[in-house]
């Protein structure tokens, strides 16, 4: 891309592609990757991409990611790759007062991510530890 600007993403090493040039200030390149990113939003990555668009300020992904999240909630919260959201993001996504999901959808994806957020910080995932970890 430097020498050409020629960009043919891979779907496997967009975020990080992304996250380089962004660490680089490689503008066009930043741009490109959004625009490919915006363009492929899907249940399955939503999760991936609103995270990244969270940690590099991409504030207009990140409203895309955040509007698609909450129209096809119930769908996004039964993906494993919310579990892997920061404490941030599932926070954001949680508060959505037109979340298309039921309470008790919430409460189950919630109750995994807390789990899963034990585990990375290897601790018991008992009642009392899941409560801090909100």
């Amino acid at each position: 891309y430097m020498y050409y600007e020629a960009f043919e993403p891979k779907r496997d090493s967009i975020l990080a592609l992304q996250y380089a040039a962004t660490k680089y200030a490689v503008h066009h390149l930043v741009r490109a990757c959004v625009k490919w990113l915006d363009d492929v939003v899907t249940v399955e990555n939503v999760c991936d991409i609103f995270q990244q668009a969270q940690a590099l300020d991409e504030t207009d992904l990140s409203s895309k990611c955040l509007d698609f999240i909450t129209q096809n909630g119930r769908l996004v919260l039964q993906k494993l790759s919310f579990e892997n959201l920061s404490s941030y993001c599932v926070e954001l996504i949680i508060k959505q007062n037109e979340l298309c999901a039921k309470e008790e959808e919430v409460y189950e994806a919630v109750k995994g991510w807390a789990q899963s957020e034990c585990a990375r910080r290897n601790i018991t995932p008992c009642a009392h530890n899941m409560r801090k970890m909100l």
